[in-house]
């Protein structure tokens, strides 16, 4: 059994170097790699997987995902995405389908409907975020937000230098005030 899958795993990997850009054929690629990894989990086989839903990721936001809009009320297509004042391009009825093209961190859904790009807010679909592959838009966003919440958090080393260069307010051994330029915050040189 274990033959098998290996021998599968190396042909899909030999196909896929052999363009491969549709999304099922991606999809298929991507369970044969999560069920190698089940049967040998290996550091290999994760990266493969980061690089297959990466791709899947750009082949959702180049061609879009097939979703079926679960809605009460009408809601309406705008060609902005925030804030929704946008003139109105489309709107949308329960059970209608959409190409979901993307989605950011504010909770605009960026969709193609009517061969237009228009952005809806919190859009309720059938199937939702937790399934697979919408999923992977999800956990996308949540890397990149770890991602931008890292760049822009302030550095240790621009800490460090904030402050206005002073003499150091400590004393020598002799009891003298040392004469030593610091930017350091606590007002200390590096010999204090």
């Amino acid at each position: 059994m274990l033959r098998y899958i290996i021998i599968l795993g190396f042909l899909i990997s030999m196909q896929s170097l052999f363009a491969q850009t549709s999304f099922d054929e991606l999809s298929k690629e991507r369970a044969v790699l999560l069920d190698l990894y089940e049967v040998k989990p290996k550091k290999a086989l994760l990266v493969k997987i980061d690089r297959l839903e990466g791709e899947i990721l750009n082949e959702i936001k180049t061609n879009g995902y097939p979703i079926v809009v679960n809605t009460t009320m009408a809601l309406d297509v705008q060609d902005q995405a925030y804030p929704l004042k946008g003139n109105t391009i489309a709107t949308l009825e329960d059970q209608q389908e959409v190409l979901l093209l993307d989605k950011d961190a504010y909770g605009y859904y960026k969709i193609k409907v009517n061969d237009q790009i228009g952005y809806v807010y919190n859009l309720q679909m059938v199937p939702n975020l937790e399934n697979y592959p919408l999923s992977l838009i999800q956990d996308d966003l949540e890397q990149q937000k770890i991602i931008d919440d890292l760049t822009k958090a302030p550095s240790v080393f621009r800490v460090r230098y904030e402050c206005p260069s002073v003499v150091c307010g400590a004393n020598t051994h002799a009891g003298e005030a040392c004469k030593v330029q610091t930017r350091s915050c606590n007002g200390r040189c590096h010999l204090h």
